[in-house]
């Protein structure tokens, strides 16, 4: 629909505000002001032993991003100022703050400019203080803020924290009521079509010059008439919200700062505004506040507990759903849902995921799993080729299941609250002929704050407003359960819901993906572990799994995991995971000590069987071989060009699975576009790049395996390549090391295998998912880059080529081009991103016949690998299943209840029927959802799934 040119603001627009801002905020007199800074955060009690100094209007007083400062602001009140309500407080220092009462309690924050609308208001920015709170009992101004400098305007994480101004003012109250009227017919007028508004703008017009001359209630009754008419027949559901970003352009530390800052503000707000509702998600930092700042934590249990403060969403953290497991995003939900039910005694429906980057075709299971029928974004309207279809829809996952979907049509989190945007929310809903009614979310978010006064102001002008939506203040639940009464007759959309942007998240910052993915299977084997020693008497150690699974959780935080935060965040924690790791396999170990007993005997756990065993020795393997540019076994012979290239790789029936080359690695520019870290140019791959040639290659034989080892060099970077055959081993292995130091270039390992097929097989979680090859349709070329888990796989019904990875999740395949993203090397907001050592292996699994099993099986095996240690003896595995599409994902102990808990799902996307075989006394089992609740009675020998169905079992002991 072709966009209809408005009137956009006048150009005296500026003018007109600015004088009016004059008028409605006045000075009084200046504070003194003195500051400590360090480099990280001191607490309350701390800020008495700090260094302070004195600081006046334009010095810097942070000279570094993240730096941090105890301000402390004294002074006197000018005479009579103690009985005039509209005297209060005004703070500006170019960043965020805190303030606390004599008594050490938070009463406001400030912060500095965030989103353009902040320029529109009267504060510009938060920056008023009330009185309340700062004065000593004889009436004298002094307190103390902590504040810290995230960077200059608009989150940019650059540049030095000058301190503006503290002062005393007063804020005319009718002067203020003015303001805003003016402001919305201001934005109303510059939203309508050209050549309307006329007599509007006549009003605005002469209502402003009424308010120069000192009468705003009769400025303000010149523009009562031309706002007057009432709303359209729709309503805009207005939901307060601050979007909080766990990490992005500052580290975790500042966000627990941020959630304090943001929660005061809107507390407060709910006081001076009686029927506004501010809702907030991430249980994670309700969490935080609760255990660490008992002030603002007894104000948010009595918001939620009145009605005025919603908790939005089910998971823990706002996790990204492309790269996070499958386990994982279970885990989301269980320590989401379980902190609201057990703080605020109350469950919810809704996933409340506005900004992550795509969402994975099993996600609607695993919501419906975990008691949540309900899904809110915005973030597919960041489409960067085509319009997805729908702002309000059924959305089913790859196995059939639905959820109910709203994409607010604002497209944005944060709206400004302008007519102008809740117009645009209007004319861009496009099931408006199906539905009344559409959800608006606005406030300050990504880095916190919310609404101020001046959205809630502009809003409350909205609820009968010429030519607008009528607006009510609302939560999301309340706009979800309206919106339920119309799901019949909304669109039905099946798949993934697949961004057309920010593809790069799948690659970038290559460590911690590679330490989360270690991290969810380290995970889910000690689980398996501990519930087998449990079944033997051992206590279950449930404290340590919830604290471990909690971290790794943040971690997958959809601006953590994705590789789009500073480079702090990372190094935090890259150190978080090598810390759990360690602990992790700690209680492996003791797990296995107290199943298998001291002693010397070689054993091999294996994670896959959930048992314990002597290795079996390895078959003799008498075609094992290898020459300067040949490698052979029993299964597979491979021939190298002398650049390192794989030129043939054939089965033993001399099936060709190199359609020329195979393992070819290709350095790409990676144009640097605005969002670095998170995108990649759509067009990268018209280029040639540049085709790496080993400089110098070697072979190794050992007894079980034949290798030919490549080595790399691009300017300073090195890339060093072991291909290795296995004796009896169907895969070739390629383990890749490299140190890595370009900029702007992106390592790809391309493969044009003897396969032609029209789509790809991708693993993603408790699934597979098929996408297309082709790359001439709009959407087929928007899919250029997709993300992956264990394998991709393309197919014909004679053979077949699996590309198994480690820790790898970018890939693109078009038109016989299978392409694996290994690194990248933005510079913003980590200049440093992916440079230095890094790790990877991948495995290349050639078959005969259709994608089958064997491939989940061999990607499941290089990712869970036998655990090899020392005993008395081994354990059988406790369950097992006959079915060999159907996998055993997790064994572990039943959270609340003497009872052993069994995942498995259906791997090959076709019903299938399954005999759990249990080698442990149980009283009972029953099946449940994903969170081990609503049980009922289930036979385990007679299992029955749906494809890609997801079943767990509970065993009462």
């Amino acid at each position: 629909m072709k966009k209809q040119k408005t009137n956009g603001f006048p150009p005296e627009a500026n003018l007109y505000l600015n004088a009016l801002r004059g008028k409605t905020v006045q000075p009084l007199g200046a504070l003194t002001v003195h500051v400590a800074v360090t480099p990280e955060p001191v607490d309350y009690q701390g800020r008495t032993g700090l260094s302070y100094r004195r600081v006046r209007p334009g010095e810097v007083w942070a000279k570094h991003v993240y730096d941090c400062g105890w301000f402390h602001v004294t002074g006197d009140l000018p005479e009579n100022a103690l009985t005039d309500d509209a005297v209060m407080l005004q703070l500006r220092i170019g960043g965020e703050g805190l303030v606390y009462t004599n008594g050490g309690e938070p009463f406001e924050m400030i912060s500095a400019k965030v989103i353009p609308a902040d320029n529109l208001t009267v504060e510009r920015g938060k920056s008023i203080v009330p009185l309340t709170g700062a004065l000593t009992k004889d009436g004298r101004i002094d307190f103390y803020m902590d504040a810290g400098f995230n960077g200059s305007l608009f989150n940019a994480p650059f540049g030095v924290g000058i301190f503006r101004c503290a002062k005393v003012v007063r804020a005319d109250p009718k002067q203020y009521a003015f303001y805003y009227d003016f402001l919305t017919g201001l934005s109303l007028y510059a939203s309508l079509p050209r050549g309307e508004g006329t007599d509007l703008l006549s009003a605005l017009k002469q209502a402003y010059r009424t308010a120069l001359a000192g009468d705003p209630e009769e400025a303000r009754a010149v523009l009562a008439t031309a706002l007057s008419g009432g709303p359209t027949d729709f309503t805009l559901y207005a939901v307060g919200h601050s979007h909080l970003d766990l990490a992005w352009l500052w580290p975790v530390r500042e966000t627990k700062r941020k959630a304090a800052r943001t929660f005061t503000k809107q507390l407060n707000l709910m006081g001076r505004y009686p029927d506004y509702i501010y809702g907030a998600s991430q249980p994670w930092q309700f969490e935080y506040l609760r255990d660490n700042v008992p002030a603002v934590w007894d104000r948010i249990e009595s918001a939620v507990r009145s009605g005025r403060l919603e908790p939005q969403g089910g998971m823990y953290v706002e996790a990204d759903t492309n790269l996070s497991g499958g386990e994982a995003l279970i885990r989301q939900f269980y320590y989401g849902k379980r902190f609201w039910r057990e703080t605020f005694g109350m469950e919810t429906r809704l996933c409340w995921l506005p900004d992550v980057f795509g969402y994975n075709g099993n996600l609607p299971q695993i919501m419906r799993g975990c008691g949540i029928d309900r899904f809110f974004t915005i973030k597919l309207s960041w489409n960067e080729h085509n319009r997805f279809p729908y702002r309000s829809f059924n959305w089913a996952g790859i196995d059939g299941s639905e959820v109910l979907v709203h994409m607010a049509p604002d497209e944005t989190y944060t709206s400004d609250a302008l007519p102008a945007s809740t117009r645009h929310a209007y004319e861009n809903y496009s099931e408006k002929d199906v539905s009344g009614e559409a959800m608006y979310v606005y406030g300050v978010g990504d880095g916190g704050g919310g609404p101020s006064e001046g959205f809630l102001e502009l809003l409350n002008r909205q609820k009968t407003l010429r030519d607008t939506p009528k607006v009510v203040f609302s939560t999301a639940e309340r706009f979800f359960d309206k919106l339920e009464t119309y799901r019949d007759a909304l669109p039905r959309y099946r798949g993934e819901l697949y961004l057309e942007k920010h593809q790069g998240t799948y690659t970038t910052q290559a460590k911690n993906k590679r330490a989360n993915r270690r991290t969810e299977y380290a995970l889910e084997d000690a689980e398996s572990l501990c519930a087998a020693a449990y079944l033997q008497g051992r206590p279950y150690p449930q404290e340590k799994l919830d604290r471990w699974w909690k971290e790794a959780l943040l971690y997958q935080f959809h601006d953590i995991i994705p590789g789009s935060s500073i480079g702090r965040v990372y190094r935090e924690s890259l150190a978080g995971y090598e810390k759990m790791l360690a602990e992790i396999a700690d209680e492996q170990r003791d797990a296995l000590r107290y199943l298998c007993g001291e002693g010397d005997q070689p054993l091999s756990y294996d994670p896959l069987a959930f048992s314990a065993a002597p290795p079996v020795p390895a078959e003799e393997d008498d075609a094992l071989l290898a020459t300067d540019d040949f490698l052979k076994n029993r299964y597979l012979t491979v021939r190298f060009l002398p650049n390192g290239e794989i030129l043939s790789l054939r089965g033993a029936d001399g099936t060709e699975y190199s359609a020329g080359y195979l393992n070819r690695l290709k350095l790409f520019f990676d144009k640097p576009l605005m969002f670095n870290a998170w995108d990649i140019d759509w067009k990268y791959h018209d280029r040639k790049g540049l085709t790496l040639h080993a400089v110098a290659h070697e072979i190794k034989v050992t007894e079980s395996s034949v290798t030919r080892v490549n080595r790399y060099r691009h300017g300073k970077t090195t890339v060093t390549q072991e291909i290795t055959l296995e004796a009896n081993a169907d895969c070739l292995k390629i383990r890749t090391v490299a140190d890595w130091h370009e900029t702007f270039q992106m390592l790809r390992a391309e493969f044009l295998p003897a396969v032609q097929s029209g789509e790809v097989a991708c693993d993603i979680q408790f699934g597979t998912i098929f996408r297309s090859t082709g790359d001439k349709t709009p959407e087929e070329q928007a899919q250029f880059e997709i993300c992956a888990h264990k394998y991709v796989d393309v197919s014909d019904e004679s053979k077949g080529f699996s590309l198994l990875n480690d820790c790898k999740y970018g890939h693109r395949v078009k038109e016989g081009l299978l392409s694996l993203n290994l690194l990248r090397s933005p510079v913003f907001p980590d200049p440093h991103a992916d440079r230095g050592a890094q790790e990877c292996v991948y495995e290349i699994y050639p078959h005969r016949g259709p994608l089958s099993r064997e491939t989940l099986s061999r990607a499941f095996r290089l990712n869970k690998p036998a655990l090899a240690f020392k005993g008395e003896h081994g354990f059988d595995a406790p369950v097992s299943v006959d079915n060999p599409d159907v996998v055993i994902t997790l064994l572990k102990k039943a959270y609340d209840e003497n009872a052993v808990v069994v995942r498995l799902y259906e791997s090959q996307g076709k019903p299938a029927n399954a005999a759990l075989t249990v080698r442990f006394g149980y009283t009972a089992a029953f099946e449940t959802n994903l969170l081990e609740e609503n049980a009922v009675p289930a036979a385990p020998a007679r299992l029955t799934f749906r494809p890609f169905e997801i079943k767990t079992l509970k065993f009462t002991l």
